[in-house]
Formats: structure tokens, sequence, C-alpha cells
């Protein structure tokens, strides 16, 4: 635009300039009068000079305009560049602009998300607050939180820190049927982890999770979170919620929404519990205050309450009225000087002003009623804050008869005092006749008859005649010789005999005093002491000490037709090392109810030794002493077969002197021999007896199933097979894996079929069945190839196994092949306690245990024969 112009410029001037010499210059020549040739040289001259003077002017114009334009150009450009530095610095701040904008806006949305969280948590907590009943709050607490949560599926847990366990207070859902019922440790599941960090604790596949709680309705979670209830920044419980949809993700905001809604619900909680707490206080504080008010009114006591300071009557029961004659109204009207000029002689504001804090004092005084009498008063005296006044309270008892009765009986008391002191037992005053004068009765001491049936009357009105002619005897005895006299004799006293020892002591020559001791626990522990030093404290039949007195009493007597019968119990050690004593001594019991079942008066049995019993017979015959004998057998014969779970055998050997003079020493020898003869014979089929028994009681209990064992038999000899081992080992391992456990029949039930967890302790019995399988096998000669079999067949081939920590090939190959067998069948048949895997899980679980609990050269060919098998 401005070069146009310039170019306009310099035109316009040319076309101006050019007019201008034209016509000047033609004037100018027209006024000369020149000729032709003249006149064209001037021409030529004046367009030479009009070229010259038009090209200067252009230079000087143009020179003079792009000199302008150079100016402009410059101005131009150092405006563009000013123009583009500013561009860029207006770009530079749009884009912080626009990057502070999306940062507003952000927070636009983050306050807009806020307020809708705190808007929401308002509407849910809005009746949190005000509701002061726990049980209603709880379950609103919960449905507040399932619904800011988006399921229907919530728990409330709150920690109860005496038995250190989560309570389930309030369910939802899957957990509406557990709310009052479900414990969990405090250390478990989510709540055991919320209360160990004191924050949330989220489960985003919880059938996968280790810790799960393994209960029936925690089946169907997906995912779960906890978050924590604080009252006094300690966790007091938790707030949980589970999601049954697979997949479903717990997100920030969430748990930001649950932590803020339970801290809301905290402080609910927290008021609801302070609120109860409060009641119950009121409660206990309006029964106190009835309690003491009732106590006040009517207790036999007269009870002052005085102004500590001014000493004047602030309140008094109506036992207090009726002590002094005044009313409360006519002793305030009087006031506290009248008072005690009145009736105590000026002494009660002194007495009051001695009062100390919280210190009872107790001290006698003397006072007058409104009609004159004179009283003695006993008086307990305490200062005490009511409210904010400082109170004196005083408790006064009239003891005017007391103090009457006091002098009379000083001098009775002094004489008895000195007697009851000296003897704890009964003591009776008879006169010289027998009749009762008095009676001490000590603490404990049941009377024949009472004070009121004998008291006045003889002796002969209240005991039995033989009692009576023997007590008048000693009463006239103790009279005429002046020695004291004793006697002991029973009474039938509430249908127990009891054992009595009198002792009468002469008074004077008309008083007799007896001091009756009880001696029935003496007379007890006697009998008891006889009776266990001549019997067998397990069986309860005679002993060996009371047989020998028999044998010698009978060797004294040197008595014909003298029986011996000997009995020993089989295979008593087999059962006490496997299932215990006390399995051994149920057994001997039996034995001994066995043997007394099958004598009868004057014979005697007896427990001579361990597992030895003895009968002594007396005039016996030949006939009676094989009936004898056969009769035992029978007996035996029948408990067996009520009784299959623990066989009774008894090795028995006897013998008589129907017509010889052998002695009775030589008699017991050839009995013992006898037994001991059929002993070796039956020992052997004893025990073999003995241990299918414990199987079949194994079996009995449902811990060995056939199906179980024959699927182990089929396992093991499969695998035999396929490792070319010999048909003995293959037969021995299929005997193994029958009879593997059969120590399990010497564990307790109680933990035999625990169903959760066992204990140290508990595990500790439980891997003793190992060794006592052995002992029993080891015993019996059709499972003395496998005793050690059975004792290591819980070795790991990592060493880690029991009970010996056996490693590697130091394990038997049966006992590595039946751990393999054993797992596999374990994993994929149910148990109580979990359920079955399928067949791959159990063979991948296999296949992850090589080199630890089994062999890994035999967990492939294992593998492999189950699968060729399908």
């Amino acid at each position: 635009m401005i070069s146009r112009k310039y170019a306009l410029n310099i035109s316009l001037i040319y076309f101006i300039f050019g007019i201008l010499w034209i016509l000047l210059s033609d004037i100018f020549v027209g006024t000369l009068s020149l000729n032709q040739e003249v006149m064209t040289l001037l021409s030529v001259i004046k367009g030479g000079v009009y070229v010259s003077l038009s090209a200067f002017l252009i230079y000087m114009i143009s020179n003079h305009y792009i000199s302008k334009l150079s100016q402009a150009n410059q101005r131009l450009q150092d405006g563009y560049y000013e123009l583009t530095t500013t561009h860029e610095q207006l770009a530079a701040t749009e884009e912080e602009l626009r990057q502070q904008f999306d940062e507003l806006q952000q927070s636009y949305e983050k306050i807009i998300t806020q307020n809708v969280i705190l808007s929401t948590i308002q509407d849910t907590t809005e009746g949190l607050i005000n509701q002061l009943d726990v049980d209603i709050l709880l379950n609103k607490i919960l449905e507040g939180a399932t619904d800011l949560g988006g399921t229907q599926h919530g728990l409330l847990n709150l920690l109860d820190e005496e038995t250190k366990t989560f309570h389930l207070k309030a369910g939802l859902g899957l957990f509406k049927d557990q709310a009052g019922l479900l414990k969990i440790d405090q250390n478990a599941e989510q709540p055991g982890q919320v209360l160990q960090t004191g924050q949330f604790s989220i489960v985003e596949d919880y059938m996968a999770w280790e810790h799960r709680l393994n209960m029936p309705h925690t089946t169907e979670i997906a995912s779960a979170i906890h978050v924590p209830l604080k009252i006094n920044q300690k966790v007091a419980g938790t707030l949980g919620l589970a999601y049954t949809d697979p997949g479903r993700l717990i997100k920030a905001k969430d748990i930001d929404l649950l932590e803020r809604f339970a801290s809301l619900a905290s402080i609910a909680l927290s008021n609801a519990q302070l609120h109860t707490q409060l009641q119950q206080e009121l409660k206990k504080i309006t029964r106190r205050e009835e309690t003491i008010r009732a106590i006040f009114d009517e207790t036999n006591d007269a009870i002052f309450v005085h102004n500590a300071e001014s000493t004047e009557l602030i309140n008094c029961n109506t036992k207090a009225e009726e002590l002094l004659g005044f009313t409360l109204q006519e002793m305030q009207k009087m006031g506290m000087a009248k008072v005690d000029a009145l009736c105590y002689n000026g002494h009660l504001a002194k007495v009051l002003k001695s009062a100390l804090p919280e210190v009872s004092q107790l001290l006698e005084m003397s006072a007058a009623n409104r009609q004159g009498d004179r009283l003695y008063l006993e008086a307990n005296h305490r200062k005490v804050t009511i409210g904010d006044t400082q109170c004196i309270i005083t408790a006064v008892r009239d003891i005017s008869e007391r103090k009457k009765t006091d002098a009379e009986l000083a001098h009775a008391q002094a004489y008895k005092l000195a007697l009851l002191n000296a003897i704890p037992d009964l003591m009776v005053l008879f006169d010289n006749q027998g009749f009762f004068i008095d009676y001490h009765q000590p603490t404990n001491f049941e009377l024949y008859a009472q004070p009121e049936h004998f008291m006045g009357k003889n002796i002969a009105d209240i005991f039995p005649g033989e009692f009576t002619q023997k007590a008048l005897g000693l009463l006239k005895q103790t009279i005429n010789n002046r020695d004291s006299q004793t006697m002991e004799y029973q009474l039938l006293q509430n249908n127990q005999l009891n054992h009595f020892e009198a002792r009468f002591v002469k008074i004077s020559d008309s008083e007799i005093l007896a001091i009756i001791r009880n001696i029935t626990h003496r007379k007890q522990t006697e009998q008891q002491l006889e009776h266990m030093s001549l019997h067998d404290p397990l069986t309860e039949i005679y002993n060996r000490t009371y047989f020998e007195e028999e044998l010698l009493a009978i060797r004294n007597r040197n008595d014909k037709g003298v029986g011996i019968i000997v009995c020993d119990v089989d295979g008593l050690k087999l059962i006490n090392d496997t299932l215990g004593h006390r399995s051994g001594d149920k057994l001997l019991k039996t034995v001994a109810k066995l043997l007394q079942s099958c004598t009868t008066f004057p014979d005697v049995v007896a427990r001579i030794g361990g597992d030895e019993f003895a009968i002594l017979a007396f005039e016996p015959d030949q006939q009676g002493m094989t009936d004898l004998t056969a009769a035992i057998k029978e007996t035996v014969e029948k408990h067996n077969k009520t009784n299959p779970q623990l066989p009774l055998s008894l090795s028995i050997g006897w013998a008589a002197n129907f017509d010889t003079g052998d002695s009775i020493d030589e008699l017991f020898k050839e009995a013992d021999n006898n037994m001991y003869r059929e002993k070796m014979h039956q020992s052997m089929s004893t025990r073999n007896a003995i241990v299918q028994a414990m199987m079949h009681a194994l079996e009995a209990r449902d811990y060995i199933t056939e199906g179980h064992a024959d699927r182990l038999q089929e396992l093991v000899e499969a695998l035999g097979r396929k490792l070319k081992l010999s048909d003995p080992m293959i037969a021995d391992l299929k005997l193994l894996a029958q009879f593997h456990d059969i120590g399990k029949v010497g564990i307790p039930d109680r933990i035999l079929f625990k169903p959760n967890s066992l204990t140290q302790d508990e595990l500790a019995v439980m891997r003793r069945h190992a060794e006592i399988g052995f002992r029993i096998a080891r015993s019996t000669p059709d499972f003395a190839p496998i005793a050690e079999w059975i004792l290591k067949h819980h070795e790991w081939w990592n060493g880690k196994g029991y009970p010996l920590n056996l490693a590697g090939e130091k394990i038997p190959l049966a006992c590595r092949i039946l751990a393999l067998a054993d797992a596999f069948d374990a994993m994929t048949n149910e148990r109580p306690y979990r359920k079955a895997m399928n067949r791959q899980e159990a063979l991948n679980e296999i296949r992850r245990c090589a080199g630890t609990q089994f062999d890994p050269a035999l967990v492939e060919p294992f593998i492999k024969m189950l699968t060729d098998q399908c």
C-alpha cells in the first residue's frame, strides 16, 4: 500500500514538472527570434536539459521516498519482531491458562464428587447420630454401608477384648443368618488384618484367598472389603461388604466412601455405647438411691444427718424420731442447740465437731428422750460430703437393754467361756440321774435330736435302750469313782451311721459333763486303710497280701481239701503298649468281675500280680475244680461275643489236694506251672486275635474303610507291576496298604476325628501311631514282615517326615510307593474337612511335591500309570 502511494507521488511530480517545463520553455523560446537551425538546436538542448533535470528530479524524489520506505520497512520489521515475540508470549500464556483451566476443571469435578459423597454420607448417616439403641444402630449402620457400597451382602463385627474374638452383631444377605452366632478369633480372616494394621482390608479373589472363612455362606463371595470401626483411636470392630459378582473391583472412591461412612458410624456407635453405659449407671444410681432410702427408713438404728459446719439437723429417719420422741420438723424448729441441751446435756455439739472425714468414730453416750427417760446409746459418727455440703452422718443404736443384760450375764459368761474355749466338741451337762441340764453345740456338729426335744429330759427318753444302759452306767461310775469314763457308740442319723466317742467328766456330785466327739471320719479312715491294705485298688478284689495271709492261715491249720486256680491275662503288655494303660486297666477290671461271677463264698478271688489272678477254692472235688475252670472259660467266651472289639484271653492252670498231702505252697507252684504251660500254647494266637480285633475296631470307628484299603491295594499293586517288583514284594505291599494305619487304634477319638487343625501336643500324639503300629505288627508273625514299613511309612524324601527323619533311599521302597498311593487316594476322595480334588489337580500336586515329600524317581512312573489307566 505504501509503495503504491510513493509511485503515485513520483508520477504526479514528474507529470507536473513536465507540463511546467514545456510551458515555461516554450514561452522562453517564443520570446527569442531565432532561425530554424538554432531553434532545432535549442529544442535538442531543451530536451537534453529536460531529460537531465527529469532524471535528477526522479533520482532525488526516488531516493527520498526509498529512504522513507527503508525506514518504514525497518519499522515494520521491528514491529513484526515485537508482534512475533508478543504472539509467542501470548501462546505460552494461553497454554498456561489452558493447563490451569484443566486443573481447575479437575478440581471442580473432584469438589462436585466430594460434595456428592458428603451429601450421600450425610443423607445415609443422618439418622445414626441420634440413634441411641445399640442393636438398632448396628443394623442401620450395616444397611447404610451396603447401600453406599452397592451390595446386598454385609456384616458388622464387634471385638470382645475379654475372649479375644470378633462377634458378628449384624448381617445382611449371605450373613443374615449368622448374626449373633458367628465368632472368629481376633487374628483370623479380614477382621484380624484390620485389627493388626488399623487399616482397611481388601480381598479381590476371596475364594482363592488362603485365609478365607471356610463356611457354607462364604462360597459365593467373589471379593470383600473390611474397614475399621474405631473408638478412642482403637479398633472396636469392622464393617465389611461382600460382592458376589465375578471380577468386581473395589475402587478407590468406594474405599474412601466406606471409610468416611465408617468414621461417622464409629462416632455414632461410640455415642450409643456411651449412652447405654450412662443409662446403666443411671439405673445403678437410682437403685442405689432407692436401696439407701429403704435402708435409711427401715433400719433398726436411728440415723441423723447434720450439717458439719453449723451442726444443724438436715434429716433423720423414723427410728430417730421414735428414739428421741421428736419429729424431724420439731427438732429443726427448735434448733440443734436446744435439742443438744434438752437431750444430750450439751455434749452432742462437741461430739459432732470431733468427727473426722471418711473415718468412722464409734462411741457410747447417754441421752434423754422427750419423756425424760435415760437412754444408753452407741453412736457411730462419720463426716462425708453429700453434694456440695459437708455432712456428719450419725448412726445411733439404743443399747439400754443390752447394758442391763451385759451386767447380768457377765458372771455366767466368764464361767462358760473357759469351758467352751477349751473344748471344740459337743458338750452336754447332765445331772447324776441322766437328765439334760445344758449343752454347747460347736459349728458343723449335727445333733441327734433338737434341743427342745431333749432339754430337761432323761437319756432314756431320747436314746435306744442298749445305749441308755451303757451311758447311765458310766455316769454312775464317774460320780462314784471320780475318774473320767470313755465310751464309743454308733448312731444312725439321716440314714448314715456315725461313730462317736463320749468322755464323761465329774463337775460335782450332782453334775457330769459329757464331751462328745464325732469320730466317723477317723473310723472310716481306719476302715479304708484296712481295706486298702488287703484289696487291689484297681480291681477292688483281694490283693496279694490278703492272698498270702490266707495261704499262711491254711499252712498253719494244715487244711486239706484246698484248690488253687492261677489265671494270667494274655496279651496285656501288647494292649498297654498300643491302646494305653487305661485300656489295660479296663481289661483287668473286667477279668476281676468275670472271676467273681464264677465263684461263691467262701472262695477267694485275688489279683496277685500285674496280669495274674488267683482263686482259692475250699473243699473242692475233681469235678468241682473242672467245672469251675470250664465256667471261667465259658464266661470269657460269652464276654468276647458281646465285646469283640477287644478279645479277652486267659491262660488258666489249677491244682488241688483232694487226697494227697501236698502243702499249699506245692499246690500254688503246680497251678502256676500248669498256667504257664497253657500260656505257651495260646500266646501267639492270642496276639493275632488282639491285632485283628484292633483292626476291626479301627474300621468300626470309620477311620479305615474297606473302599480306602481296596483302592490303596490296587494302586500299590499296579505301581509294583509297573516297576516289575516280585510277587512276594507286591503281596507285602498290599498287606502294608491295608494295615499301615493300624497304630491309630491307640489314638484317642477326640484327636483322631478332630475336624479342625491339631495343636502341637495333639499332633505329637497323632504321630505316635506309626510307633504303635510297629509294636502291634512286630508282635504278630503275619504282620512281622511289614512292621518296619509301618514304622517308616510317614517319612519324607527330604528327611522332614517322622518318626525317624529318614531321607532319600534310606526310606524303604515300599514306604515310598505307599506314600504316593495314599496321598493320591486322600486327595481324590471326600474328607469331612474338605472336598475331593479332581484327578488332574491331584496329579499336579504330586508332581509339585516330587523331591520333597515323594521319591522323584517314582512320581513320573506313578503318574504315567494312572494316565494309562484312563
